[in-house]
This record gives C-alpha cells, structure tokens and sequence, in this order.
C-alpha cells in the first residue's frame, strides 16, 4: 500500500534521531522515492577528505572503522535499496558507549506499524507501533548529531559533514531501518579552521521554527543547514498544493483522509537530524515551481510533540 505524505493523522512517531525519513509521524518510508536529483553543484572542489559509502538494504560499505577528526565529504550511493535509505552520524553523550546507545535505540523501534492509523496515539488491540508523542529519553537531547545525507535507490549524493573525536556510529536514521549500524573512532583533534563550502540556500533551524534564506528556485542548491535551536532539529522539504498557507499546512497534518492534489508523495529533500551549533552542507532539489512546506518532526523534549506540531513549518514560494 502506498502511504502519502500527510495522508493520514499525526498519530505514529518514528524516532528518527533525525531525518526521519519522514515516517516521523507522515511515515515517509514508503516505496516512493525522493525528487530524482537534477545536474547541479558539487563539494569535489573543495578538497575535503571523502567518505565514500554505499548504503544496501542490510548495511554500509565502505566505512573505516578509524578515522582522523575533521570536515569530511560524504558520497552516498543507494545500491540495492527498496526506498531512500539515510547515513546518520551519532556520537553518544558522556557515559554512555555507542553499545549501548545502540542497544537503547534498538529497543525504542517496537513492533512493526499498523497500516491503520490509530486515533488517540494508542495502539488497538492487535495494533503496533509506538504511540503517538512518545517522550524520549534525556541521553537522546544530550547526544551529539552531525547529520547526513539520504539517498535515492541508485543514486549518489553528496553531504558535507564535520566529525568531532569520539566513538560514534552510522546509522539508518531510524531505529526501524533495514540497515546494521557501523562502529567508527574518531582520533586527533579537530582541525583549527576548515573552509565552508559555498551554499546558495541556507536554513536555519530553531525552537520552533524555520528561516530559509536564498534565491529559491527549481533544480538542485547546495543548501546549508545550520541548528541554532536548544533541541535536535532536521529539515524535510516537500511541495504541496499552490498557495497553502502554514496554518493549513498544520490542519493537514492533523487530520486523515486523501491527500490534497499537489501535495508530494515522498519529501523532495530530507536530512539527517542536527546537534544545536551543527551545520551542514547538502544537496538538495526542487523539481517544479509553486509552494513547498518546510518543517521538522523531531519529538519536543518532555512531551514528544512533533516540532511542526509546535509552529515548527515555514511555507516558501519556488519559481521556475
């Protein structure tokens, strides 16, 4: 069955530490794919060391397990993956070994989701997944996130990304992902000036709320996305029908039924989740003209309230 974006309540959290890949709460793991990327920018010019990888239905390739700290380039190909797959950089909190991060993560996947959205956040009887606004752990706001890219089945794509020492691991973005998490020390110290890449969009995240700043126009940008917020925050762009304003945005991610025409089956740019103070670089497409929504569902500290359900949605006009 094809699950659309805002087609059903915001009834189910898929904790994503991040990204998302959208289930967070409009279950954007479908069979649908991202926006197919358009010829556009590249960070090869800027000489960073390369993460080559390769994401498969099972696991990654391509990850050492030890690696100098400093700004990397990540190049992410999807091979023989059924719907865009994520590599989400983790680094647990002070304490706490990336064992049993991985083991805490794990536990909070639960049994698989009902097709079914279950009115109220509580499974029926013979239902699963996790209620709705399910409250995480503190260690999970205290761990530090550098982001990621997703990808498309058969695609590469590029992220920009900075990895501070530590023990930290690579993940599906979600602890429901088909993918076996990678282990991976970072030594050294982190280099004492690294060059930004160039962006031409920039979007700033905070609590709650998202700016987009840049000429926002079809194709594919290199978009830097920066967490100025005290919370984790990603960044999911998806296109919707012309001229909806954010309070209806809102309305639709509350309610069931057929999606509006024009609203996006599958989030045409979605990233992994970001530490307060993270930036990254990305590569991101806008396949037509109109109006998209901007907004991030990570769970809000103490309550699990998605941020979009906290005004955390911005509503820009692309042009052609």
């Amino acid at each position: 069955m094809d699950i659309h974006l805002f087609a059903q309540p915001v009834t189910r959290r898929q904790f994503a530490l991040g990204s998302a890949a959208g289930a967070a709460l409009l279950t954007f793991t479908s069979a649908r794919l991202l926006a197919a990327a358009l010829p556009g920018p590249t960070y090869d010019a800027y000489g960073y060391p390369t993460l080559d990888l390769t994401v498969t239905d099972s696991g990654y390739e391509g990850m050492p397990t030890s690696t100098a700290a400093g700004r990397y380039l990540v190049k992410l190909t999807g091979k023989n993956i059924q719907q865009p797959a994520a590599a989400g950089f983790v680094s647990p909190p002070a304490g706490m070994s990336v064992q049993d991060a991985l083991t805490a993560l794990a536990g909070m996947a639960g049994p698989p989701p009902s097709a079914t959205p279950v009115p109220g956040g509580t499974p029926a009887a013979g239902q699963g997944g996790p209620p709705e606004n399910q409250v995480l752990p503190d260690w999970v706001y205290q761990t530090h996130l550098a982001g990621g890219p997703y990808v498309n089945p058969g695609a590469t794509t590029e992220a920009v990304i900075d990895l501070t020492p530590g023990d930290w691991f690579l993940w599906g973005d979600d602890p429901t992902a088909p993918q076996k998490p990678v282990t991976v020390t970072v030594t050294g110290q982190f280099p004492a000036h690294v060059d930004d890449p160039d962006a031409d969009i920039t979007a700033t995240l905070i609590d709650f709320a998202i700016t987009l700043q840049g000429r926002l126009t079809t194709g594919t940008h290199s978009i830097k996305v920066v967490n100025n917020g005290a919370e984790p925050h990603f960044l999911v762009l998806s296109k919707v029908p012309d001229g909806m304003t954010k309070g209806q945005v809102l309305a639709m991610l509350s309610s069931s039924g057929t999606p509006a025409p024009g609203v996006s089956e599958a989030p045409n740019f979605q990233c992994a989740a970001q530490s307060i103070g993270v930036a990254t670089w990305q590569l991101a497409t806008l396949p037509k003209p109109g109006t998209y929504a901007a907004l991030c569902f990570f769970p809000t500290a103490g309550t699990g309230v998605p941020h979009a359900m906290n005004g955390m949605i911005e509503v820009i006009n692309v042009t052609g």
